[in-house]
């Protein structure tokens, strides 16, 4: 069994073996052929994260809440549709057994125009934008104008419930633990920032030198400067992406308290914890106390990773979740507003009911033939003669220039995206960028020289 696994599974090196080729000269064909099959394959991962941002709960708990207002806003009128239309649903059937009627129909409809086409022409059945909300009963608190929703299933609702009570227990780990381990630090004895005239006293040539009385104390000053630029190295480079993803995040429909509330989570965090390492390793005397506490504070700032310890049980990576809300984005461009505007009110059979058509540039259509008002909508500018700078049209997947409007429901009020949510979060972690480019120039320097010192 062993050695026919290993016969089906392992590459083989007597490829073209008739002509004489050495297994380094078939390894370098397979290579050049597999090469030539990933340059004309779309590398989809790319794309989704040339798109999406990464991935922290504080997003992920914002992509499911407004995933979440659509169902509810789509159920709702699924049950407006199912009531008006009990005569070709069966006026005897319950209204949950008319909605699943409705649902079924839609699943058996095909589009016209050919934009959801398979590979060989085939059009595929069903209007996935619509099958994506329409199927499982969402809970909300306050009527159509309410900020709070959740799922009506029971399994559903337990790891709802389980996936916030972390996220909250987290948040509060990441800004108002820090700021308690900060105010603890400095009041320690050995922080040498709470009296400056003993900082100062400490850095002269001869500290510079003098990295310690003894053996021990020469190591944990050079292990301990080693890792502090290595924390601020971390951190600085989380800023930048969070500053990219500044941009990518404010053209995402993404929900407004958990985007507002992960960036100040972080922002809080990244230079709290920048500025309590110093003071927690002075008090350090061995190697071991500066490792153990450096990785310490790293895992509060990495608390909110999906990958991590607190959250891997999502099994949700950074790749998965770009991909996730990709795909949230292209479906709510095609989702209607108002689903009656893809209902036949001429139909005289179940069949009939929806009707699913595409214009030859790919917009959905209403039933009246006008463009259907979609949930996300391009409202990017047509470049003109005084554009300061006429750019190419935008390729296949590029979204820098695109500019949108959000809509949840008919009742609610249009965001264009991306707004001023997305330019303050991207001036905010410029800001810390700048901050952390500081203090990474100059902790290190600091700490280093006052570390251990010899004249104490």
């Amino acid at each position: 069994m062993k050695s026919s696994m290993e016969d089906n599974d392992m590459p083989s090196f007597t490829i073209d073996s008739g002509k004489g080729y050495g297994p380094l000269t078939v390894l370098y064909k397979n290579v050049l052929l597999e090469f030539k099959e990933t340059k004309t394959s779309r590398n989809y991962g790319k794309l989704w994260s040339s798109i999406a941002p990464g991935g922290n709960i504080y997003r992920y708990l914002g992509l499911g809440q407004e995933r979440l207002k659509h169902r509810w806003d789509i159920r709702r009128q699924l049950v407006e549709v199912a009531e008006s239309k009990k005569h070709l649903l069966g006026s005897e059937n319950s209204q949950k057994q008319r909605i699943s009627l409705l649902v079924s129909a839609l699943q058996e409809t095909k589009a016209e125009g050919g934009v959801d086409a398979e590979a060989d022409g085939e059009v595929l059945q069903g209007f996935l934008p619509l099958q994506e909300f329409a199927n499982d009963e969402v809970g909300c608190a306050r009527g159509l104008s309410c900020s709070f929703f959740y799922p009506i299933d029971s399994g559903d609702f337990s790891s709802w419930r389980f996936n916030h009570f972390l996220a909250f227990l987290v948040l509060s780990i990441q800004t108002l633990g820090v700021i308690l381990l900060l105010i603890q630090e400095w009041h320690e004895d050995k922080n040498y920032l709470k009296d400056p005239k003993t900082l100062w006293k400490h850095l002269t040539i001869k500290e510079v030198f003098c990295l310690g009385k003894d053996k021990f104390a020469r190591l944990s000053t050079v292990v301990g400067t080693m890792f502090i630029l290595w924390i601020y190295s971390i951190v600085h480079n989380y800023a930048k992406d969070e500053r990219e993803n500044a941009e990518k995040t404010g053209r995402l429909p993404t929900n407004r308290f958990w985007s507002i509330i992960g960036n100040l989570a972080n922002a809080l965090c990244s230079v709290v914890v920048l500025a309590a390492i110093p003071m927690e390793l002075w008090g350090e005397d061995g190697i071991t106390g500066i490792m153990m506490n450096s990785m310490a504070m790293l895992f509060v700032f990495t608390l909110d990773d999906l990958t991590g310890d607190a959250f891997g049980y999502l099994a949700t990576e950074d790749n998965d979740f770009a991909k996730e809300i990709s795909w949230h984005f292209a479906l709510l461009s095609y989702c209607p507003i108002n689903i009656r505007d893809l209902i036949n009110e001429n139909a005289t059979d179940i069949k009939e009911l929806w009707k699913i058509k595409y214009a030859s540039n790919g917009t959905l259509l209403s039933t009246t033939g006008e463009i259907c008002q979609t949930r996300i909508m391009d409202v990017t500018p047509e470049p003109t003669e005084d554009s300061p700078l006429v750019k190419e049209e935008i390729a296949d997947g590029d979204m820098q220039d695109v500019i949108v409007e959000y809509c949840i429901s008919e009742s609610s009020t249009k965001e264009r995206l991306p707004g001023e949510r997305a330019q303050v979060t991207k001036v905010l972690w410029s800001l810390i960028t700048l901050v952390i480019k500081i203090m990474w120039v100059v902790v290190p320097i600091i700490w280093f020289i006052v570390n251990q010192p010899c004249d104490a």
